[in-house]
Order: C-alpha cells, then structure tokens, then sequence
C-alpha cells in the first residue's frame, strides 16, 4: 500500500510540476492581470517616513513558484526608489502627484518587470522552445504578443530549477532600467 502511495505520489508531482507548466502558469496569470498584484507598495512607516513594502511583492513571487534567492536578486531593480523614499516625510510624498516626480524618484513603476523594459503590458504569450540544461535544470523560452497578432514581438528566456521535489522560476532574462 506504500510503494502504490509513493507511485501516485511521484505520478502527480511531475504531471503537475512540468518546468513549462510552471513558466506558462506564471506568464497566464502575469498577462491577466498579476503584474498589478505584484509590485511593492510604497508605505508610511513606523517613523513618519515613506518606505516600499516587500510581503505582497514576496508573497505573490513565492506564489507563483519563484525561488526565494532570485526574489531577492529581483529587489534591486526598486533600490533607488527605496532609498530616494526613505528621505522623505510620508505626509510631503502624499502630496506628489505628478508623474514626473514619481519617475524623479525612480518609483513610477511604469515598466513590466517580466516583460522586460516596455510602458506597455502584453496581451497574451506562448510557450516556445524547452531546453533541458541538466537533469534539475530547463531553460523555457516565452513569446509575448501585442494586441492577438500572431506575431512575435519578445521572446524571454526563463530558467527552472528542480528544487526539493518542486519545479521553480530562478531566473528571467529580461533588460532591467539598469542594465
């Protein structure tokens, strides 16, 4: 009865994990949608200041099966708003409302951070090619479209590892604002 429950038990671990299964279900639900849940929010802190808050941020990532080493790699890209954040009062931040101040600051967040750099979201992607690194390690390739064409406007490359029985997302090779 154990080894039959061990069977099943590996049986649905890689029916359900597939390293594309996992890059498509993340790039599904970031087109719908999912990259407005996942940006940090910008937050009064205990202090009176104004500071970027991470848990959604983590939370929506570790969701989406991304490992915690790249979540972390993936902060850097909202360092300089953080930072230009942390010297301002929350109560004169409240007060800025033009875009351009936000973008002074490097908080606009206006571009797609798994899309690569575009002020625009995609609407739809595909699978592409799956190459088999090693044994623990695939390289997905996503094409993104605009507006249903069927052409390809960027293809992404995105690495997942097999890590404690799971697939997971620990890198995606998009252009950052600074690369």
């Amino acid at each position: 009865m154990n080894v039959l429950f061990f069977i099943l038990l590996l049986i649905t671990e890689s029916q359900n994990s597939k390293p594309e299964k996992i890059v498509d279900d993340f790039y599904k639900w970031y087109v719908e949608g999912g990259y407005l849940e996942s940006k940090p929010r910008i937050i009064e802190t205990s202090n009176g200041g104004t500071g970027l808050d991470y848990n959604i941020y983590k939370s929506t990532h570790r969701k989406m099966r991304f490992a915690d080493d790249f979540i972390d790699r993936s902060f850097k890209v909202f360092q300089n708003c953080g930072e230009k954040l942390a010297k301002i009062p929350y109560t004169e931040f409240r007060k800025i409302d033009d875009i351009e101040e936000f973008e002074k600051l490097d908080c606009s967040f206006q571009f797609w951070q798994w899309f690569g750099l575009t002020m625009e979201p995609y609407d739809h992607h595909e699978i592409g090619d799956v190459i088999q690194l090693s044994t623990l390690s695939y390289k997905v390739l996503v094409h993104l479209f605009w507006n249903n064409s069927d052409k390809i406007d960027r293809s992404i490359p995105v690495t997942v590892e097999l890590r404690n029985r799971k697939w997971i997302i620990v890198d995606i090779e998009v252009e950052r604002p600074d690369d």
